[in-house]
């Protein structure tokens, strides 16, 4: 009897052991593997919770702002503010209770994408089968309906589906007429009841496709339904390649979002061989193709946690079979490395059941960040508006109490001490204002004339001239070309070394005006920004009208000619000569016109007229001739000095010496009229432009510098008379300022004080309330 009895008692105890264990592995794999999801459920209701805790208290400080009834115009606007916030926390609470984690699933025709859904889903939810079993895009909503319901949003035809066979007929006749027209597919939304698959209780809505193709409708469907998913799989048939397809998709994706939650699930393993080490390593590859190189949205050490090998119709069947009657798979000793495990049933669960682990966790991370953190954090900036509306009123308050309890005498005090101290303010001002203006007249004129005396030559020889001075057109574009360069040259040299003087000066003069009169305005206003500082000293010389006035002379000139030789001549002198000179050119030229005008015009009938014609015009000119040398002798002073020289020219002509001097005086003047004309090249004419535009420029700049001088000095002086006019204006406006503060002080304290006291409650509320706020986000959303 006790051998029976240990018998029998080992054998139970050995049979009770194999149930707990086939149970616990049943519940591993059927609970822990979606925890990711319960965290995104318990996330959603704890900020909701925040979120309307502070909206319960935004309304209540509502109230406080209506019975505190402060009278500062800055506080009035706080009453629309408040409301405003209040609608806004109203809309982040139900936007948060409508956020939901939302999964797309991608992939060719009959690679199993519906079968993988099932299998996470645990229930044979989306009809499967061989071939194009979807071919609607279907949205799976969560609802608490005991029966589900299929809506078609083309039609807006909704059917209500009692078994999973209606569902497969619902949605084979509402794809019929979309076959045709693929580039038109719209979706269909399934309602699931949550009763009946307990993954849909964490609020996730999954969007599965009906194969990959970038039509029209798809690219819609991505626009409008896909565009903000959490995560997007992959589902590849394990014995085909992963596809163009799929690589063209995801670079779509990848422009519209810049880093997409990607995984890529190769299915149906169960038809490859046990050992097939080498074609995973090939599909392994090509999913190291596409997310690490192609689309770069992961490392190579995050591969392992987003590529995986399973076989979903066997997971469906296996998670339909009670617990009680699953085959034992131990999936104790496989490891973390799933890429490598042997190809079986067990490995192939555990791979599926990391998948599912890594998938809730990586969808649930996502859409917490992406629903929840920009929620939270306009959460916690409403909050810290909140907070520093009344710590605004409560700081103003305080101020006034303690101004009212202290600052009558006070105020009294500053009120008198401003009006006495106001005009001898502003007298030493207007002292300012009429000296500095001239000392920056004078330091203008004092630097420009320097410039123009020493740097100006030197910017003239620095400029490197092509003008061969040929022609009139040539010589004035050299003249705009010099007339650039020397306004340029100018403007660098007077920015260099007027500039920084005169604008120092500037800003000192108006700095102590300033300082001046910040003793007599309020501790926030400021005197410096009622100052006009229009004023920059615009320092440049406008060289553009040089060329137009400017008539230079490059042509040959002989240093020993009449001009040259005419400055040694008394002027007396030198008068009469050009006198003389001037008058038998010009009678001699309108003489000479008038017989080559009798020549040509006259016409002749034969040769011997026209010799006669000739002839008569030719003595009429020499007589005319005659007749012009003997009335400048005889009408004219020159003919007593011809009278007076003729004798001693006749004398000393007869004389060899004389004549041999005369000679050779002319031979060296000759010769040296000829070496000055060899030597007036281009570059003499260059010197010589040169030297006269120097003369031209200096001239003009002078004039202009000093006109830009006087015109410093009277924009000196009007800005120093509206920053006087400005500052005094303030200072007037500080008294009446300071006069309606004492009216109003004595009435104010009692009130004052209470506010006050409301106002420092309702603040460490606020306070609190942001604090939780943030902590929620540095736990869940940093």
């Amino acid at each position: 009897c006790v051998c029976v009895c240990v018998v029998l008692s080992l054998y139970l105890f050995i049979l009770f052991n194999f149930k707990r264990n086939r149970m616990s592995e049943g519940n591993d794999l059927n609970q822990s593997r979606f925890d990711g999801f319960e965290v995104f459920a318990s996330v959603k209701s704890n900020v909701l919770d925040n979120i309307n805790s502070l909206g319960d208290t935004v309304k209540e400080m509502q109230g406080s702002l209506r019975e505190w009834n402060i009278a500062l115009k800055e506080e009035k606007t706080f009453h629309e503010e408040v409301g405003d916030i209040i609608e806004k926390v109203s809309e982040i609470g139900k936007a948060v209770a409508r956020d939901s984690m939302k999964v797309v699933f991608v992939g060719l025709t009959s690679a199993g994408k519906s079968t993988t859904i099932n299998a996470m889903l645990g229930s044979r939810v989306l009809p499967t089968g061989f071939g194009h079993t979807t071919n609607r895009f279907i949205s799976l909503f969560p609802t608490n309906e005991d029966v589900a319901r299929l809506l078609d949003t083309q039609t807006n035809e909704s059917l209500q589906l009692d078994e999973l066979d209606s569902l497969a007929n619902a949605l084979s006749d509402l794809g019929v007429e979309s076959e045709e027209k693929e580039e038109e597919l719209s979706e269909l939304k399934l309602y699931w009841p949550v009763k009946k698959c307990e993954i849909l209780q964490n609020d996730i809505v999954i969007h599965d496709s009906p194969g990959l193709s970038l039509t029209k409708g798809f690219d819609q469907w991505i626009e409008t339904t896909a565009g903000d998913a959490d995560v997007f799989v992959l589902v590849v048939n394990g014995e085909m390649a992963l596809g163009v397809q799929a690589t063209k998709f995801f670079e779509h994706i990848a422009n519209k979002i810049s880093r997409p939650n990607v995984f890529v699930v190769f299915n149906r393993m169960e038809l490859a061989p046990k050992n097939c080490e080498r074609a995973r390593n090939q599909l392994l590859q090509q999913a190291r193709n596409l997310l690490v190189k192609q689309l770069g949205i992961y490392t190579e050490a995050e591969l392992p946690s987003r590529v995986f090998f399973v076989a979903a119709k066997e997971i469906v069947d296996f998670r339909a079979t009670p617990i009680e009657e699953r085959l034992v798979l131990d999936t104790s000793d496989l490891g973390d490395n799933h890429h490598h495990y042997e190809n079986n049933p067990a490995s192939r669960l555990k791979s599926f059941s990391l998948f599912e682990r890594e998938f809730s966790s990586a969808t649930s991370q996502h859409a917490i960040k992406t629903r929840f953190k920009s929620k939270v954090e306009e959460g916690i900036k409403l909050a810290t508006r909140c907070g520093d509306m009344v710590e605004h009123i409560a700081k103003n308050l305080k101020t006034d109490i303690d101004r009212l309890e202290e600052s009558l005498t006070v105020t009294q005090g500053r009120l008198a001490e401003v009006t006495r101290k106001l005009h001898a303010t502003k007298a030493n001002a207007l002292e300012i204002a009429s000296t500095v203006p001239m000392r920056i007249q004078s330091i203008i004129d004092s630097v420009t004339s320097d410039i123009l005396s020493h740097e100006l030559p030197k910017i003239l020889r620095a400029h490197p001239s092509l003008c061969e001075f040929d022609s009139t057109e040539s010589v004035a574009i050299e003249a705009v070309q010099l007339s650039e360069q020397l306004e340029s040259s100018l403007k660098l040299e007077l920015e260099n070394r007027l500039s920084p003087q005169v604008l120092s000066i500037y800003e000192t003069s108006l700095q102590e005006i300033s300082n001046s009169f910040q003793r007599l305005l309020a501790e926030d206003e400021h005197a410096e920004y009622s100052l006009r500082s229009s004023f920059r000293g615009n320092m440049t010389l406008d060289c553009s009208q040089l060329p137009h006035n400017f008539e230079p002379d490059v042509t040959f000139h002989f240093s020993w000619g009449w001009n040259s030789v005419s400055t040694f001549l008394p002027p007396p002198v030198r008068y009469m000569v050009e006198k003389f000179g001037g008058d038998i050119s010009s009678r001699f030229k309108s003489s000479f016109n008038r017989f080559h005008r009798t020549a040509l015009t006259n016409g002749a009938d034969s040769v011997d007229e026209a010799k006669t014609s000739l002839v008569q015009s030719t003595t009429t000119f020499v007589t005319d001739l005659g007749y012009i040398l003997w009335d400048l002798s005889t009408s004219t002073p020159y003919g007593l000095a011809i009278a007076t020289v003729l004798p001693w020219a006749s004398k000393f002509v007869r004389r060899p010496w004389f004549r041999k001097l005369i000679l050779g005086s002319a031979v060296a003047y000759g010769a040296v009229y000829g070496f000055e004309y060899m030597s007036f090249t281009r570059d003499a004419k260059d010197r010589l432009f040169r030297s006269q535009f120097l003369s031209h420029a200096r001239d003009k700049l002078e004039i202009a510098a000093a006109s830009r001088a006087r015109d410093a000095k009277d924009n000196a002086e009007l800005d120093y008379r509206e920053s006087i006019e400005n500052l005094f204006k303030k200072v007037e406006k500080n008294k009446l300022c300071l006069k309606e503060t004492i009216s109003k002080l004595e009435t104010e304290l009692v009130h004052t004080s209470q506010l006050h006291d409301d106002a420092l409650a309702m603040q460490k509320k606020l306070i609190k309330q942001r604090q939780t706020l943030q902590a929620l986000f540095m736990e869940h959303l940093n």
